[in-house]
């Protein structure tokens, strides 16, 4: 084709690839300026832009590009390819189109967050930190799927809770048809040096797994449009000049992402410094002091944070979503023997394991408190953990008996540095975890106060054994004494549920044991099973059993609305842990009212004043910590 016969007209309406697009454009419209020519152009991905050319080097193209010829199309195509044009435009007239395109039935309270508070921004920096149960995984979904659906977003990250990541991948897929890949250790290894968050646009991982030395570089090498953060307040640090790992990576990320989404349904942990950091992830300058926190989060309609309780939430008709809560305190006192058990072992605890520094700081610290959660749990407990114990130490002193003294020292300082993770809190960890750090913990730093602890140890086993074979047991006395009350005769009922939470798996096993001796059903939910196995545990509950016994594997995660009884028979020591216990029955869904037993042990036979039981202290302040939290 001769240049002066070439009439860029012509060009409208084909498909060139130009210099400045990856991908083959589509002319528009254009504006002739004699040799140059100014071209709107629709890229692949429906963007409309604009493009310079000279007009020879436009001839050129169209003299090379095969000419546009008629052609057979197939209807089923055609009618493909005009549906996927009126969806990726449907959203200009469709205010709430990602609500027809998912499998949900959202609430107004959802609709408000996404469509009024959040989409607006034309820079999403948000803290969602709604009650338990008002389906702020539904509301994050539902952010994602508007977002993708205008073009906005490509390539998102979610970080949760390692239980919780699993969840995340399933209701996003579910509900919303979104793909997202579970990246985890085994993720990683099947890459065969390639990675896995380079090769998938949607990922969701463990927080604790992404922070990792060796994982968190490629990580942040990636570009994510969208990060979402589940259970923020995890990430949260006492101290930004010495930040954790959890906050150094969610840092880092907030700083590079266009949008960021921080979900908690307990930002505020009873500590103002901590929350303060929280919300420098969405702006360090604007959250930068006290003063301003108060003050921008006193704004009506505040562009950063939305928090509702669930007495505030309607359905579209006016009435209350969820319905009343009550808490009841069942406390007990210990008998002659147990009182005589809790002080023999509260006295160990504080001469074997005291309060350390340095590097036996952190395993003294969990020893004691997985022994005092055990003492507080069950006889059983208390003495499988000590016979544990002892069994542990006593294999440690053999192996240490041949060896010369500056081995042993040289031994004992290595046993004090147990592979921990400073920043996972007890909550985080399995029992199991927590059990074998409570059992080889070593604290002593010389080979005699080892020798010295073992045999401290003998007699109190021999007590803990003695003890629970008396069959005396005023917890579980209290237990029963509660099973009577008028609010548990909704067991005899078809429909009557009731999940019991405690602990310690060793109790659990107790308990289903004595509940099924007294004639009840039970199936049971604990830390050792994999998601898919306390799924199916859940159903069962739902469909067969009258009672499920539960450790705080099920605190998270699982949604359990068609029961309304609880019993926290172990109380966490956690205020976080305990709404979220409550939150898996007081939810969205829940028609009945719910009732909540939480057993604590006040004292001993003489009464809380004369025989006074930490655990009477620890209920008494965790309610004050809630009050102060919500």
């Amino acid at each position: 084709m001769v240049e002066s016969d070439f009439d860029p007209q012509s060009a409208i309406g084909r498909r060139f690839i130009l210099p400045e697009f990856p991908d083959a454009v589509t002319i528009e419209g254009l504006d002739d300026w004699d040799d140059v020519l100014l071209l709107r152009v629709r890229t692949a991905r429906g963007e409309l832009k604009e493009a310079q050319i000279e007009r020879s080097e436009l001839a050129r193209l169209a003299a090379e590009a095969p000419a546009p010829t008629a052609a057979y199309v197939d209807p089923d195509d055609l009618f493909m390819l005009a549906e996927s044009v009126r969806i990726r435009h449907a959203y200009a007239w469709d205010p709430h189109f990602a609500v027809s395109m998912s499998g949900i039935e959202p609430l107004p309270h959802q609709l408000e967050a996404v469509y009024e508070r959040m989409l607006p921004q034309s820079r999403l920096r948000f803290l969602l930190a709604d009650d338990p149960g008002a389906g702020k995984t539904i509301m994050a979904g539902l952010l994602l799927k508007e977002l993708r659906l205008r073009g906005a977003v490509e390539r998102t990250l979610i970080l949760a809770p390692a239980p919780l990541a699993l969840q995340w991948q399933d209701e996003l897929r579910s509900k919303f048809d979104e793909v997202f890949q579970l990246v985890d250790a085994h993720a990683v290894k099947q890459q065969l040096g390639g990675s896995p968050w380079k090769q998938f646009n949607q990922c969701v991982a463990s927080m604790d797994f992404a922070k990792r030395d060796e994982i968190a570089p490629e990580l942040l090498s990636e570009r994510w449009d969208l990060v979402i953060i589940d259970e923020a307040h995890k990430v949260s640090t006492p101290n930004t000049d010495h930040p954790t790992q959890r906050y150094r990576l969610a840092r880092e990320l907030a700083e590079r992402t266009e949008a960021l989404l921080l979900l908690t349904a307990t930002p505020h942990q009873g500590n103002p410094a901590q929350f303060q950091t929280l919300l420098g992830l969405l702006d360090a300058d604007i959250f930068s002091s006290d003063e301003m926190v108060k003050r921008l989060l006193a704004e009506d309609h505040s562009p950063w944070i939305l928090r509702r309780m669930k007495e505030d939430l309607r359905d579209f008709r006016g009435a209350k979503l969820f319905v009343k809560r009550h808490a009841y305190t069942e406390d007990f006192h210990l008998n002659t023997h147990e009182y005589a058990l809790y002080e023999a072992v509260t006295e160990y605890i504080n001469h074997y394991l005291p309060r350390r520094s340095g590097r036996r700081m952190r395993s003294a610290a969990l020893a004691r408190m997985v022994l005092q959660r055990r003492l507080a749990s069950s006889l059983r407990a208390i003495r499988i953990s000590l016979q544990n114990r002892h069994k542990r130490l006593r294999e440690t002193l053999d192996a240490l008996a041949d060896m010369s003294s500056a081995d042993r020292t040289r031994r004992l300082r290595e046993l004090a540095d147990l592979p921990v993770d400073p920043e996972v809190d007890t909550d985080d960890e399995s029992e199991d975890e927590l059990e074998d750090i409570a059992e080889r913990a070593v604290i002593a730093e010389r080979y005699e106060h080892l020798v010295d602890e073992v045999e401290a140890l003998e007699p109190l086993v021999a007590q803990a054994i003695e003890t629970e074979n008396r069959g005396e047991e005023s917890k579980l006395d209290a237990l029963f004494r509660c099973l009577d009350h008028t609010e548990m005769k909704a067991l005899e009922e078809e429909n009557g549920k009731l999940i019991i939470f405690t602990e310690q798996r060793a109790t659990l096993d107790y308990l289903r044991e004595k509940l099924q001796d007294a004639g009840y059903t039970c199936c049971e939910i604990h830390g050792g099973m994999s998601a898919i196995a306390r799924k199916a545990a859940q159903e069962d509950f739902r469909l067969k059993h009258q009672i499920c016994i539960a450790t705080d594997a099920a605190g998270e995660g699982i949604n359990l609305q068609f029961c309304h009884l609880m019993i926290n028979y172990d109380m966490p020591w956690n205020p976080m842990r305990l709404e979220q216990r409550m939150g898996r029955i007081h939810r969205f869904g829940q028609t009945r009212e719910c009732h909540v037993f939480n057993f604590v042990a006040t004292g001993g036979p003489l009464g809380p004043e004369a025989q006074p039981v930490v655990e009477g202290r620890v209920l008494h302040r965790l309610m004050e910590k809630l009050d102060e939290i919500r």
